[in-house]
């Protein structure tokens, strides 16, 4: 596999997860129309980013919670106090593994 078609992959799980996560009550996506690169940036409401980072962990889901050493693209973007989920794709990664992680999400909900 080229990198044009890893890279192709990786967005198509951006989307699918960017859709279906745009979709739920209570989740803020950052950046929904971005359409470069690998990297979804959600909060869920009432929720702290560490909060849904242990409940994702618990499910087997690596994310990275907080502010990102990003600061000030946070207060931009306008994140939680705490900044919010990062959920990364790559090649390796799967339609299955959004799922996933969209069930995970719905469960704080």
């Amino acid at each position: 596999m080229g990198i044009a078609e890893i890279e192709h992959r990786e967005r198509l799980l951006r989307r699918r997860a960017v859709a279906i996560l745009a979709g739920m009550r209570r989740v803020q996506v950052y950046l929904p129309h971005a359409d470069e690169g690998s990297i979804v940036l959600f909060s869920v409401h009432g929720r702290s980013a560490a909060e849904v980072g242990e409940h994702l962990d618990r499910r087997g889901i690596a994310v990275r919670t907080g502010l990102h050493c990003a600061p000030g693209a946070h207060r931009l973007l306008g994140t939680p106090e705490g900044g919010a989920v990062r959920a990364s794709f790559g090649m390796f990664n799967t339609e299955a593994d959004v799922i996933a992680l969209c069930r995970a999400v719905k469960e704080l909900l």
